[in-house]
């Protein structure tokens, strides 16, 4: 087989892998006594199956990567350029999952045919889902709560990132904030 045939099997067989690394990394934060998140973990099983990506990778194409440097070099590109987007596919399923209202809708009437409307708003509406964000928002280390009151806690990368989508609004001409009540802009 050719070191591309190789790298592309390596790589497609990656999602099932990461999946796997996020069953690892959940399992394992879990027992170590930590509180993961769906988010958390997946960045460590995705951490975990790089690893064992280029482990793979190196083992497997040594002979024919490194015949030439520059062969090497982009076989390394490839499989890190490869791999990163196949990360963002499987972080946006997760996210997906986690966050999407629709996706647990669709979840909720299939394990419970006979839910009423009220069951569903308790669990789904405003209060509950404001709550249900900033406890991941606190176990992510982005907020912590003192009393009944939140602060920016030390983990600040989304922030970070909410920086720059809100630099992206502005320069495309879109609101930044929700719009306000009538009459308000």
């Amino acid at each position: 087989m050719s070191l591309p045939a190789r790298l592309v099997v390596l790589l497609v067989a990656s999602p099932a892998v990461m999946f796997l690394g996020h069953v690892v990394a959940y399992r394992g934060l879990s027992a170590a006594g930590r509180r993961p998140t769906a988010h958390t973990s997946a960045i460590a099983g995705i951490g975990l199956t790089f690893l064992a990506l280029a482990i793979a990778a190196i083992a497997w194409t040594w002979t024919d990567a490194w015949r030439s440097s520059w062969t090497a070099a982009a076989a390394a590109i490839y499989v890190v350029a490869t791999y990163g987007a196949l990360s963002l596919l499987y972080l946006d399923v997760v996210n997906i999952a986690e966050t999407s209202l629709h996706m647990h809708l669709l979840l909720e009437v299939s394990w419970n045919d006979r839910l009423s409307l009220q069951r569903l708003i308790d669990k789904y509406g405003p209060a509950h889902m404001v709550g249900e964000r900033l406890e991941r928002l606190i176990a992510l280390g982005q907020v912590r709560r003192v009393g009944d009151r939140y602060y920016l806690g030390g983990n600040r990368s989304a922030l970070r990132i909410a920086y720059v989508v809100d630099i992206c609004r502005r320069v495309l001409g879109m609101p930044t904030s929700p719009p306000g009540p009538p009459g308000r802009p």
